[in-house]
């Protein structure tokens, strides 16, 4: 991602829609990676090491949550590498890092799942703070990044509720059994939420989807109206041969 962004970091403007169009992506796909695993985590655990470990389920729901927005952060950092502040960039990891030597040193007294709590919020503030520069730099404000994330978080939770449900009425027996029925109602609920409410992640994951299967889909906008939409959203997936009327060679990216 960093190269394709390095490449148009003299244009704000297409920067901006790329970088939040990479949001949507990440957001569309590992949001309900996270939430289901979260579901699955104690069937997981009892199919892998036995039920005899079931108890330790709960530390990986806690690192499923502790990992919940960490493409937000990666994403929200490379923007300070493409603008050229690595002053920000190393002042940020420094800040983090001292904020997760003081999460450690609080609550390892009350034990792992303690420690696993503390890296929840460390990753919320980082979140916070990333995401403060991003507005500076690009002019995309946190307000408008969780209205840009709220479906995808939205739907995951609604995702999880169904698999929850679905596991309740039905209880289906044994693990891998429950494990595989619980992902395909939780993946139809989470897709067709987004078709219901013709989200644009779905839109971006389509789209990609199509280019990746014929690259030279990408001289032909499945939005006619967006004109832009292969070279915002899908920057590696377009070949530089494939640029719209008046972008010049230089400017196309890789």
């Amino acid at each position: 991602m960093y190269p394709a962004l390095a490449s148009i970091q003299q244009d704000a403007a297409r920067l901006q829609r790329a970088y939040r169009k990479s949001i949507l992506l990440a957001t569309f796909v590992h949001f309900p990676m996270m939430a289901g695993l979260i579901v699955l985590a104690k069937p997981l655990v009892n199919l892998l090491f036995g039920a005899k470990w079931g108890h330790c389920a709960v530390l990986l729901q806690l690192m499923c949550g502790a990992g919940y927005l960490y493409p937000l952060q990666l994403i929200n950092l490379h923007i300070l590498k493409v603008k050229g502040r690595s002053d920000l960039f190393l002042r940020l990891e420094v800040i983090k890092r001292v904020m997760i030597l003081a999460s450690l040193l609080f609550t390892y007294r009350w034990g792992i799942s303690a420690i696993l709590i503390g890296q929840i919020a460390i990753s919320g503030i980082g979140y916070f703070l990333n995401s403060y520069y991003s507005e500076r730099l690009i002019d995309y404000p946190m307000r408008k990044q969780m209205l840009d994330i709220l479906p995808a978080s939205v739907f995951s939770c609604l995702m999880s509720l169904g698999m929850l449900g679905f596991a309740a009425v039905v209880k289906p027996a044994g693990y891998l059994v429950s494990m595989v029925l619980q992902t395909v109602v939780g993946t139809t609920i989470y897709l067709l939420l987004h078709r219901i409410t013709r989200s644009e992640s779905l839109h971006e994951m389509v789209l990609l989807a199509r280019i990746r299967r014929d690259p030279a889909a990408c001289t032909r906008p499945a939005n006619p109206a967006a004109p832009d939409d292969c070279t915002t959203s899908l920057y590696r997936a377009c070949p530089a041969t494939a640029r719209p009327p008046g972008e010049s060679a230089e400017s196309a990216l890789p």
